[in-house]
């Protein structure tokens, strides 16, 4: 932070390809959270390879061999339900190695990969614009920057009659939910984007066109897809009655955490300001103390310590939201000047008893 930025060079090649992948709404479900890569290796097994125009077959071996010897951290699937999600016979779908891991941690759901074979196995290494390529075979079932992979999720959904096409309520009238395997994306690509191709050029000496950094063991790549708002999107809403100061008094609340929230507003107090003029008069100079507990007690000083008044309330004092006025004046009656001053809010917890204290600090300008 307020540094140089990083070159592109340290930064890993492989990335998620935002332009070719596609969140899959066919079922039923706007995909959405967030979705985590861990690798287990490097990108191609090793950080770079070396074009042999002599002897083409050694870097065609030697590319397989890295990619095949990689750390596998999850494998596709290839069940007969997979496939029928995606439109194919279970023959074109791959039992791909992925060197990488792909979980939905924002829901904490697992997440299945699966892969349909591709076109051709060719991958081109090297440079384009002076010709010193070498196109080499990947093995079938290995993964490679700027495959199509299909995400695989079990969501929960609500049950639907298949007959009005309307939702299945419980006798409660809730909906009656069902977990259902849907593709959330399709497909997902993670690639080199142009660097200077999707499938990466990982070569050194002749033939390199740029900067190669490799994906390592460990690293992680994290994409945050948020849920769009649309015409056929319902959210339901379970409604409660507002929860008096008496009402926690008697249920016995923990309000430890509230006094947390306790605030001074306007802060700082301008005298003459737009808050004080917008008031019955000028001179009904308010400042309000808010999420306040039940009942308690408020003691002002200032920062010298000197004690300038102390308030007290009861549930029916905070007219049902937590919030105390307090008029800015001393225990004589004048009114406060400008400074620094500090608040202790002092209040029994109703779950057990406990005296509770909270301090803060609030100006007054005039």
């Amino acid at each position: 932070a307020g540094g140089a930025g990083i070159p592109n060079n340290v930064a890993p090649t492989v990335v998620w390809d935002g332009q070719q992948s596609a969140p899959d709404q066919s079922g039923g479900i706007s995909p959405f959270g967030t979705y985590e890569m861990v690798w287990s290796d490097l990108t191609f097994g090793k950080s770079s390879f070396t074009l042999d125009q002599a002897q083409p077959s050694n870097t065609e071996a030697e590319y397989q061999a890295a990619v095949n010897a990689r750390a596998v951290a999850q494998t596709g699937v290839m069940d007969s339900a997979t496939a029928v999600l995606l439109g194919v016979t279970t023959a074109e779908l791959v039992p791909v190695k992925l060197p990488f891991t792909v979980r939905n941690t924002l829901f904490d759901r697992d997440v299945s990969v699966a892969m349909i074979e591709r076109a051709t196995d060719d991958v081109l290494l090297g440079d384009l614009n002076t010709g010193d390529t070498l196109t080499v075979a990947a093995p079938a079932d290995a993964w490679i920057p700027g495959d199509q992979l299909f995400f695989l999720e079990t969501v929960t959904l609500d049950s639907i009659d298949g007959g009005s096409g309307g939702v299945v309520l419980d006798p409660s009238g809730k909906p009656i939910k069902v977990q259902t395997r849907v593709v959330t994306f399709g497909p997902a690509v993670i690639s080199c984007l142009s660097f200077p191709r999707p499938s990466c050029n990982p070569v050194i000496g002749v033939g390199t066109t740029d900067n190669w950094i490799s994906n390592s063991s460990g690293q992680n790549l994290v994409v945050d897809y948020i849920a769009p708002l649309n015409i056929d999107l319902a959210i339901l809403f379970d409604t409660q009655a507002g929860i008096s100061g008496a009402d926690a008094i008697a249920a016995g609340m923990d309000i430890t955490a509230q006094l947390d929230s306790v605030k001074v507003v306007p802060n700082p107090y301008v005298v003459f300001s737009r808050w004080q003029v917008a008031s019955t008069s000028l001179n009904d100079a308010r400042l309000l103390f808010t999420h306040l507990p039940p009942r308690g007690v408020i003691r002002i000083f200032t920062v010298s310590g000197q004690f300038i008044q102390e308030l007290t309330w009861e549930p029916e004092d905070l007219a049902g939201n937590g919030d105390l006025f307090w008029d800015m004046r001393t225990r004589e009656g004048t009114d406060i000047a400008g400074g620094l001053y500090i608040f202790l809010v002092s209040a029994d917890n109703p779950a057990d008893g406990k005296r509770l204290q909270k301090t803060g600090k609030f100006a007054v300008i005039r």
